[in-house]
């Protein structure tokens, strides 16, 4: 500054270059700390975004009501075994009954299906649902849908190549076949159809001597509910009463069939 406390126009370029770098050294100051994750502040770290669960999709799902398709568990824990239910509307209609009594011991998954034997699809979907493994028990059925148009010396063969896909991809499963539930009269539904329902019988017949060669279980709902038709709703279907049996027997076969837990673990 001069003598008169004015300052001389050489300091006052200085000055302005040194306000110039302190204002861009501050402007990037803001711009580094804007960049910084907030995960760097403590307390405020966001979590994660859960990954998306990637549905299953197979050729065989209904596109309407959302029930004929695979259910993965409800809810899922890592350290619980795993449990597999096959089936048709008959399943479906126990399938949240037996997860609810095996919460705490086994995640189950369901696949409810339309299919017979018969079905195209029928070998690619099983492979693709069995493939959401590894399980420890697979609790399955394939028998009243398309029981009545199966061609003579056919079912058996099929139900082989059907189970023959269960061991080859559930290696390591208890595997236990679900007998096919009887088939009430039109008239009257506490009464066996006398046409329809010996075709059911047979089939059970046949499947319990492929089950047998293959040394898998046989739970026989068939032979359960068989003197209990006064629990139809339908000629297929049971009432509440009557799928609350099938929950408790299911349960109670899958629950005997789970791996016990090595000397030392919990349950």
């Amino acid at each position: 500054m001069t003598a008169f406390g004015v300052t001389d126009s050489g300091t006052i370029e200085k000055e302005s270059m040194k306000t110039c770098v302190n204002l861009r050294l501050y402007l990037a100051g803001l711009l580094f700390c804007a960049a910084l994750p907030m995960a760097t502040a403590p307390g405020f770290a966001a979590d994660p975004a859960p990954a998306a669960e990637k549905k299953l999709v197979l050729k065989s799902d209904g596109k309407k009501d959302g029930v004929w398709c695979f259910h993965p568990a409800e809810t899922s824990a890592p350290k619980f075994l795993r449990v597999l239910l096959i089936g048709d509307s008959i399943m479906n209609g126990y399938r949240k009954d037996v997860a609810k009594q095996l919460e705490g011991k086994a995640n189950v998954d369901s696949w409810v299906m339309g299919l017979t034997l018969m079905s195209p699809e029928l070998y690619d979907d099983l492979h693709k649902v069995v493939q959401q493994g590894p399980y420890d028990v697979v609790h399955f059925n394939i028998g009243l849908h398309g029981y009545a148009s199966m061609r003579a010396g056919t079912y058996e063969p099929r139900l082989k190549a059907f189970v023959q896909i269960l061991l080859d991809d559930a290696k390591g499963a208890k595997l236990i076949w679900a007998s096919t539930t009887p088939i009430s009269s039109t008239n009257n539904f506490a009464e066996l159809d006398l046409k329809q329902n010996p075709i059911i019988v047979e089939q059970n017949t046949i499947a319990a001597k492929v089950m047998q060669e293959a040394g898998i279980q046989v739970d026989d709902l068939y032979g359960m509910m068989s003197d209990k038709l006064n629990f139809k709703r339908d000629r297929l279907h049971w009432k509440a009463a009557g799928t609350a049996l099938q929950a408790d027997a299911v349960a109670k076969i899958v629950t005997a069939n789970l791996p016990k837990p090595e000397a030392g673990e919990s349950k």
